[in-house]
């Protein structure tokens, strides 16, 4: 599939969606990650990090293996905007 914009190449890639990890900025190039096989999982553990430290940068990302690629495609998806569109695995 072509695709002419971010939003469609995004679409696309989140149509093979395989899991999902948090990851957590600890400081100077450290980096502390945790996957989840479910997104509702993945936003608990964000929610109860940002509930801890409320200063804490934090992201989820959607982790995708479309077949036309060998390697994954990690998506962010932190601010929770393709909740409603993402298929819940």
């Amino acid at each position: 599939m072509k695709t002419n914009t971010w939003q469609e190449y995004e679409q696309e890639m989140l149509q093979h969606t395989t899991g999902y990890t948090v990851t957590e900025f600890k400081g100077r190039g450290s980096y502390e990650t945790r996957p989840f096989k479910r997104l509702r999982k993945a936003q608990e553990w964000y929610r109860l990090v940002k509930k801890s430290s409320p200063d804490s940068k934090i992201l989820i990302y959607a982790v995708c293996q479309p077949p036309n690629r060998q390697l994954t495609v990690s998506l962010p998806v932190s601010d929770f905007r393709y909740e409603l569109n993402l298929v819940w695995i």
